[in-house]
């Protein structure tokens, strides 16, 4: 290769995306709850910065479950996933992005719910992801009923974009566990009703991203229900 081919191929190559980490938090009752963007662990840094994408899934566990939101004291996320699986413990799970601006928010305001809900929350940022067309894939959401486990669907993503699956579950508080996934966080919340959350990633080396059934903590039950999303993020 001659110089003048490869500073060409260094000057259009463009940066990885990056992990810059993830928390959870989780919750009980009708308030509208803050949680904190500057205490991420397992990633680069410990906040997010200008140009980062802030991803927050919010799981539910309710009666009669209902999707709960971003507050409206947090401005700027566009929600990309609204959806319930009702059983004798129903679920509904949320997600939505925002991309931070010249000054990255330090935190996020996340709805209640019922008095007696039980809110469980997985946050994901990362780096170097396109700006203008942020997700390379749109969710696909399977909901399940008759089993706390998620099973993220397959889907065609396009190559080296970053996969992220989620998945929530209504009435059990164990953690989940993932064989295949990369930062993965979870987090399960006891009351009335319980949730538990679960969210990783993985850079696509094809072009599907079929990630594998998620792996629970405790004992199943067919009371239980389960949402489990797959979707890709587009890189620079």
């Amino acid at each position: 290769m001659s110089f003048l081919a490869h500073h060409l191929l260094k000057c259009t190559h463009k940066p990885d995306p990056i992990f810059v980490g993830g928390t959870t938090y989780g919750y009980t009752g009708s308030s509208e709850t803050v949680i904190s963007l500057t205490s991420l662990t397992g990633g680069v840094d410990t906040s997010p910065q200008k140009g980062d994408l802030v991803i927050v899934s919010i799981a539910a566990g309710q009666l009669s479950a209902s999707p709960v939101s971003i507050g409206s004291s947090s401005s700027g996320y566009t929600e990309i996933v609204s959806d319930t699986a009702q059983d004798a413990s129903d679920v509904a799970l949320t997600i939505s992005y925002k991309m931070m601006n010249e000054t990255p928010d330090t935190n996020v305001y996340v709805n209640g719910a019922g008095t007696n809900s039980t809110i469980a929350v997985a946050i994901h940022v990362w780096r170097n992801i396109n700006k203008i067309d942020i997700i390379d894939t749109s969710p696909n959401v399977n909901p399940v009923l008759n089993t706390i486990i998620p099973n993220p669907p397959s889907i065609s993503v396009s190559l080296y974009s970053i996969g992220i699956a989620v998945g929530a579950g209504g009435g059990g508080t164990q953690d989940y566990s993932s064989p295949d996934l990369e930062n993965f966080i979870t987090h399960g919340q006891n009351s009335s009703y319980d949730s538990t959350i679960g969210m990783g990633s993985l850079t696509n080396t094809t072009v599907t991203f079929d990630p594998a059934q998620f792996s629970y903590g405790g004992a199943d039950s067919t009371n239980y229900a389960a949402i489990g999303v797959s979707l890709s993020l587009k890189r620079l």
